[in-house]
C-alpha cells in the first residue's frame, strides 16, 4: 500500500489523471487497485489514455492503465513526504 501524509508545494489544480489517483494514496490501495480504477475511467470516457488523462497533444503516445497508474503515483509521491 501507498501512504501519503503531507504534500509539499503541490498545486491544487491537478491534471485529470492525478485527480483520480490522489484519493487512492491513503494506504488502503495497491498500485493494481489504482490501475483498475484508471481502466474503468478510461472505459467510461472520463479519462484519456495520456500522461495527464486529458486530450492527447500532437504526437503524444497513449498508455495503458498500469503505466498511467505508475506515472501518476510516482509524480504525486515525488511531491510529498512518505512515512512508513
Amino acid at each position: 500500500p501507498i501512504v501519503v501524509l503531507a504534500f509539499t508545494g503541490l498545486a491544487l489544480d491537478l491534471p485529470p489523471l492525478d485527480q483520480l489517483v490522489f484519493p487512492f494514496l491513503d494506504g488502503m490501495w495497491t498500485e493494481a487497485d489504482v490501475a483498475t480504477a484508471i481502466a474503468g475511467a478510461l472505459a467510461a470516457g472520463r479519462l484519456m489514455p495520456t500522461d495527464s488523462g486529458g486530450p492527447a497533444e500532437e504526437g503524444e503516445e497513449t498508455l495503458e492503465a498500469g503505466e498511467l497508474a505508475r506515472r501518476s503515483i510516482r509524480r504525486l509521491v515525488d511531491r510529498c513526504y512518505v512515512l512508513g
